[in-house]
């Protein structure tokens, strides 16, 4: 498959993220930007489809009470647990 390149604007807090990650895995800077926009479109395209089969089930009238909703989101992130600051530092 044929590259492109372009140019995108970062603070240098990012940058020195992604340099200190690449030392670490042995990985240029593209690959991980490769990487990380390979993950982004393919989490996108998960997303679009779950929201797709939603509102077809609502279309269909499939629908959950609003109260079952919150407790189910409610429980999950009880059991997750886990925020931005529980993440280890790149």
């Amino acid at each position: 498959m044929a590259t492109h390149s372009f140019l995108i604007r970062t603070d240098s807090e990012k940058l020195a993220q992604l340099d200190e990650l690449g030392q670490k895995l042995d990985r240029s800077r593209d690959a991980l930007v490769n990487q990380a926009i390979d993950d982004f479109l393919l989490q996108q395209a998960i997303i679009l489809g779950k929201i797709k089969r939603g509102l077809e089930s609502a279309d269909r009238g499939e629908l959950i009470p609003h109260q079952q909703v919150f407790d189910r989101l409610k429980s999950r992130s009880l059991t997750l647990g886990t925020s931005r600051d529980d993440l280890e530092s790149p």
